[in-house]
Formats: structure tokens, sequence, C-alpha cells
């Protein structure tokens, strides 16, 4: 930072001093109080302008990179909609979070009257609690749970389905759901 010490005090010299990249203009007699009163706000502005500065560039290149992420998020997407099996990930309470379009058309529902809802609400209490219910908790447990079953489905009616539920594995190594891959058979 600029400080411009002088002994002129016209009005014109202090806009001039200013436009010319200066951050302050003290006038003499000087009061060293004030001076350095003055000098450690510049100081310390100049550092928070620095730090701010930093963040912007770091917030500008996190923007980027979750872009980016988003982008091959976007692909993911494409690819896992456009197989032929029923996929769907549930977190540990049995409830969707994700799943793809097979799996949408197979039970004849659109996003939001599954994701965020329970597997026994689309299920059905009964069958969720008699059947799914101890597969999945196998599967929580960490081990990969296969089995083949007929399946009514209120778009497709009775199939033949050929089912894997994967557990859901964090980077941690921790268990956060069941990863469903379902297929008509």
């Amino acid at each position: 930072p600029v400080i411009f010490i002088s002994a002129l005090g016209k009005s014109e010299l202090k806009v001039k001093a200013l436009e010319a990249g200066g951050i302050d203009y003290i006038t003499k007699p000087i009061n060293p109080p004030e001076v350095l009163a003055r000098i450690n706000t510049h100081l310390t502005t100049s550092r928070l302008q620095q730090k701010l500065d930093k963040q912007a560039k770091d917030l500008v290149v996190e923007i980027e990179e979750r872009k980016k992420l988003e982008n091959t998020l976007r692909q993911y997407e494409k690819i896992v909609s456009a197989s032929d099996e029923f996929l769907a990930i549930l977190d540990r309470k049995y409830v969707y979070q994700v799943v793809n379009k097979p799996y949408l058309s197979m039970f004849g529902k659109k996003r939001h009257e599954i994701v965020d809802h329970s597997a026994a609400e689309l299920a059905g209490e009964a069958w969720f609690h008699s059947d799914v219910k101890k597969r999945f908790d196998k599967c929580l447990t960490g081990k990969i749970v296969k089995f083949q079953t007929w399946f009514e489905f209120p778009n497709k009616g009775r199939r033949f389905m050929s089912v894997t539920y994967y557990p859901s594995v964090e980077d941690n190594g921790e268990i956060t759901g069941v990863i469903v891959n379902g297929i008509d058979i």
C-alpha cells in the first residue's frame, strides 16, 4: 500500500494522489500515533484483501472441479439408464436414493414416486418383511446376496428375475446401503 505524506493539503493534490493508486494522504504536521494507526489499518486491509483474493481464486477452481464432476456424473447416469438391467441404491433404512429408468419403467412410476420412499412402500409391507428385508439385512453385513424369483410388477406383470444385492461401501469401508441389480430373465 502507498501512503502519501505532504505538507500540501490542497484537495486537488489529494485526489491526484489517490487516483494514482495511493490508499491514503496524510498532511503535515504528522501525528505519529495517527500515522501508525493508519498504517496498521491499511496493512490489515491489504492482508485481508490478499486473503479474499486467494479464497476467490480457490473458489473458482472448486467450481470448475465441481462442474467437471457433475458432467462426469451425468455421463454415468446415461450409462446406467441405457442398461436393460434395473438398478437402484437404497440406504440403511431401506429408503430409495437413486433408481435408473428401467427400474422406473418396471414399476410404472416416476422418479419422485420411488426416490425418498421406502422399499416397504414400493413392495408392500407384508412382502418386504417376509422376504426383502432379510436379504437386505444380510447384504448390509457386507455379503453379496443373489437370488432368482418371480416378481409381480404393476407395469410389466409377472416376471422371473435374477436379482443381486451388493453392499454400497464408502471409501472408509462403511456400508451405507444396498445396490440392487435386477435382470428380467
